[in-house]
């Protein structure tokens, strides 16, 4: 399980996205005017062992950030 927060200033479309390592979508979720304190669980127990990358965007930009399942 990875327990993702983060807070949007401004309002705007948001993507939040979990690819592996192949570039496989493995999660994503979009959400219309978005503004405020994002917070989800993600379970990945049934995803195979090793890297991921979850990708938020939001209003032209990206954040990238590696995750690690064990």
């Amino acid at each position: 399980f990875f327990r993702i927060h983060f807070d949007v200033a401004e309002k705007g479309d948001l993507s939040v996205n979990v690819h592996d390592a192949q570039g496989e979508k493995v999660y994503e979720e979009r959400i219309t005017a978005f503004k405020g304190r994002y917070e989800r669980t993600l379970d990945l127990s049934d995803k195979a062992s090793g890297t991921y990358f979850l990708v938020i965007e939001q209003g032209g930009r990206s954040v990238a950030e590696k995750l690690v399942k064990e």
